[in-house]
């Protein structure tokens, strides 16, 4: 994992902001931004639990942020979601429709979940989260080949 700190501040101004950007090559508390898919991780840990730990790896789908993600494939080991990028405050969300999909594995935070890996059992649904800020990401799976 690499860390990158930079100081920001308005000119003339007393208070400045600590911007901290992390870039992922295993092990992290949260990642990336938007729609960024990640392939690489042969380890993913988030919040101290570690939810992949293969020899094949997997996929992470980054929906920290508000918005409409697309995805259209997933790893062996199910698909990855990141939630949150922060372990303070977790995120709720729903399987839409229910059946399409279940939990493999989760890493809580907050009450709410920051990351966890879906085992489909359908090749179309939709991931609904709400981010703990009241915002929403909706991820729709589409795993037709």
């Amino acid at each position: 994992m690499g860390v990158l700190l930079l100081r920001l501040s308005a000119r003339g101004a007393r208070v400045g902001v600590l911007v901290l950007v992390v870039v992922v090559t295993g092990a992290a508390c949260g990642s990336g931004s938007g729609n960024v898919k990640t392939s690489a991780a042969k380890s993913w840990r988030v919040c101290g639990t570690t939810l992949s730990d293969s020899a094949e790896g997997v996929s992470i789908t980054d929906a920290s942020q508000p918005g409409l993600l697309h995805v259209d494939s997933g790893s062996a080991g199910g698909l990855a979601l990141l939630l949150e990028n922060n372990c303070r405050k977790g995120a709720t969300f729903e399987v839409l429709p229910p059946v399409a999909a279940s939990v493999g594995r989760r890493a809580r935070a907050g009450g709410g979940t920051a990351a966890l890996i879906l085992q489909p059992s359908a090749d179309e649904f939709i991931v609904r989260i709400r981010h703990p800020n009241g915002t929403k990401t909706d991820v729709d799976v589409n795993l037709t080949p």
